[in-house]
């Protein structure tokens, strides 16, 4: 709340201090992961994190600020796919 009150901006991304990644390295992750072949679980043992985060990276839910490949929701399928 202090922050907010002297007019400061929250910090996002590896500008925080306890921040465990860098920009690059979200971006290499979005990448990897658009190009398959990758599990989320081997993408967080690779970078030491939870398969959780890697989720939320991966879904543009954490590290917003980032640019890097997010998908799209898959639209819904017709009935004829499904027969």
């Amino acid at each position: 709340m202090i922050e907010q009150k002297a007019g400061r901006r929250y910090q996002k991304g590896s500008d925080r201090p306890a921040a465990k990644l860098t920009d690059e390295q979200i971006v290499e992750i979005r990448e990897t992961y658009a190009r398959g072949g990758y599990t989320q679980a081997d993408l967080a043992e690779t970078y030491g994190i939870t398969q959780g985060l890697v989720s939320l990276i991966v879904n543009g839910k954490r590290w917003r600020h980032v640019s890097g490949p997010i998908p799209l929701t898959k639209p819904a399928q017709t009935e004829q796919e499904t027969n």
